[in-house]
């Protein structure tokens, strides 16, 4: 499921100053923003919200997440360059 369809279909409750904070990261030209907390705050919620904001006005976004237990050296980074859409030509595919 899409980000935008994600937040399309679950409401938002009580983070608009998180996501005003998010917004203003994005129009001040952040190109990488971190979001830290605690197990089950709502940090997956809060950004997929701000990532449909975001593609909707047209930024690419790349996603990528750890895994349970550890994980290779850049494999978060790894997976979020996968994520990145494959254009005509082949750019932003990467061979394994």
């Amino acid at each position: 499921m899409s980000a935008l369809s994600l937040a399309r279909r679950q409401p938002l409750i009580g983070r608009e100053v998180e996501l005003a904070r998010l917004r203003a990261a994005q129009r001040s030209g952040a190109r990488t923003l971190l979001v830290t907390g605690d197990a089950g705050i709502g940090k997956t919620m809060l950004c997929e919200h701000a990532l449909a904001e975001m593609e909707a006005d047209g930024a690419l976004v790349l996603r990528g997440s750890g895994v349970p237990g550890g994980d290779v050296p850049f494999g978060v980074v790894l997976r979020a360059a996968d994520s990145a859409p494959v254009g005509p030509s082949g750019a932003g595919h990467r061979d394994r």
